[in-house]
């Protein structure tokens, strides 16, 4: 019977260290689970500051990529304007060169010109002065033709004269009428002078003293 009842006792006894295990465990489970949910609302919490944070990342960088291409565009703006003003400056220098080149040219040309007028006009000097010797030895030549002429002239002159000395007393019969010449007036081709001459003196019938002496007659005027 002590048996038994030590049995039993024993028995009650595990039975209530066994619920108190349990209940233990229970508490433990229960405190898990408690630390599993703080876990999970930490991690939820956590996701939620991630989120955040990645959106405010995200938009801080969207930010600073737009504020980069605004920086872009007014870098390639600045670049295009200073280009621009290369251009112009490269632009004004390439007038300025061109019209020193001009000018250089011109000067160049004038120089040219005033020494082309500078031989001109000596040329028309040596030719003047030539043109001018030939007519003086023209008119020396000339002059002395004249003064040969005149000389024959007065030759003739008395010559005649005697004739009509010594035919006085013959009776005058009637003569052709002849051809008279004109005076050379100096304008006249001599050429064309000289051919009228040679006709006139064979139509009335000249001899080589008379045609001397009407050539020098004409030219003496």
């Amino acid at each position: 019977m002590d048996e038994q009842l030590k049995a039993l006792l024993e028995g009650i006894n595990a039975l209530k260290s066994g619920q108190e295990d349990m209940q233990r465990s229970q508490g433990k489970m229960k405190n898990g689970q408690e630390e599993t949910k703080e876990r999970m609302e930490n991690l939820q919490r956590s996701q939620e500051e991630t989120k955040n944070e990645l959106k405010e990342g995200m938009q801080k960088g969207l930010e600073d990529m737009q504020k980069g291409q605004e920086r872009m565009q007014k870098c390639q703006e600045d670049l295009k304007n200073a280009l621009e003003k290369k251009i112009d400056n490269v632009e004004e220098k390439i007038n300025s060169e061109e019209e020193k080149i001009a000018l250089k040219v011109e000067e160049k040309i004038a120089v040219v010109e005033e020494t082309i007028e500078k031989k001109v006009e000596k040329v028309e000097e040596r030719i003047r002065e030539q043109v001018d010797e030939r007519i003086e030895e023209v008119a020396e030549n000339f002059s002395q033709r004249v003064e040969d002429l005149e000389k024959k002239l007065l030759a003739c002159e008395k010559m005649n004269e005697n004739k009509f000395r010594s035919t006085s007393a013959v009776p005058v019969s009637a003569s052709p009428v002849s051809v008279k010449l004109s005076t050379y007036d100096g304008k006249t081709n001599r050429e064309v002078y000289k051919t009228q001459f040679s006709i006139i003196s064979e139509a009335n019938g000249w001899t080589k003293g008379v045609k001397e002496c009407q050539l020098a007659a004409s030219l003496r005027g």
